[in-house]
């Protein structure tokens, strides 16, 4: 199973959790599925290597953080509601935390995927 993948079905039971918080189900399955979203968001979380807690913000509606590979400086991002904008975010911010090369195409195709992210949610206002 590829990465991409296993982040689809984390934030897929991550997603389940949060709704079941607001549900008013039967409260055995509403435990089952908040264990288990808190079961995948600490994998997600251990997956991309999140110390900025990046993920978390993005599911509170904050700004995320990262930091400018030219400056160094922490920059905050508006990312929309967009599972592949965040993917790749989350494995840009990985890679970084690991110091690991990134290269301009990976860059060019994030700032893509952010922007459109961000059209859609302002379409929506």
């Amino acid at each position: 199973m590829n990465k991409r993948h296993e982040f689809s079905r984390y934030m897929t039971a991550i997603l389940n959790g949060y709704e079941a918080m607001r549900d008013d189900t039967d409260p055995r399955v509403k435990e089952v599925r908040i264990n288990h979203a808190r079961w995948a968001f600490k994998k997600c979380t251990a997956m991309f290597n999140d110390k900025r807690e990046n993920l978390r913000r993005w599911l509170d509606g904050e700004p995320c953080v990262f930091v400018s590979p030219v400056t160094g400086a922490l920059i905050e991002i508006e990312i929309g509601e967009d599972f592949d904008a965040m993917f790749h975010f989350l494995e840009f911010c990985r890679k970084q935390n690991n110091h690991e090369p990134i290269d301009d195409d990976f860059c060019d195709y994030l700032a893509l995927l952010i922007t459109k992210s961000q059209r859609r949610c302002c379409e929506e206002c």
